[in-house]
């Protein structure tokens, strides 16, 4: 939690001093690794946790670099709270390992 509280501070500090256009991107790829850490595995609230904090970074999910096809597929699933496709793919992604 304390990851997302100073991603948020950070952004809001940029948005104040007008580099939200300019750094937009960078912003949202910031607050959906933050909010990627949210996530747990044994705790299915996480997700709905997940999918309430940051919204805004959600756009980021395709056009981030820093994260696998497989994680970006799961992150959409969320997205689209469709959690039932969600815990198959990461059952079978589990199983494959």
């Amino acid at each position: 939690m304390q990851r997302i509280e100073n991603v948020r501070v950070a952004c809001d500090y940029l948005i104040a001093l007008g580099f939200e256009e300019k750094l937009g991107k960078e912003m949202r790829e910031w607050k959906l690794m933050a909010k990627n850490d949210l996530i747990d595995e044994e705790n299915n609230s996480s997700l709905h946790s997940w999918i309430k904090t940051f919204p805004e970074a959600d756009a980021a999910i395709i056009k981030c670099n820093k994260i696998t096809w497989n994680y970006k597929f799961l992150l959409l699933l969320l997205h689209y709270k469709l959690f039932w496709i969600y815990n198959l793919q990461r059952s079978i992604m589990r199983k494959l390992k």
